[in-house]
């Protein structure tokens, strides 16, 4: 995770910001606990 947080730089303009929004959902999938409400269950549809 710090490798790709730290490459982002790299990343051109018009993919930085869904790429920030991507590391920002797998954070938080990966901080959640097991009886923490509004969990978040998919990247790719957060409304789930």
């Amino acid at each position: 995770m710090r490798d790709v947080e730290r490459q982002l730089d790299s990343v051109a303009d018009t993919g930085h910001s869904a790429l920030h929004e991507l590391i920002g959902r797998t954070k938080r999938i990966l901080t959640q606990r097991q009886k923490d409400k509004n969990k978040l269950y998919a990247l790719h549809a957060p409304e789930v």
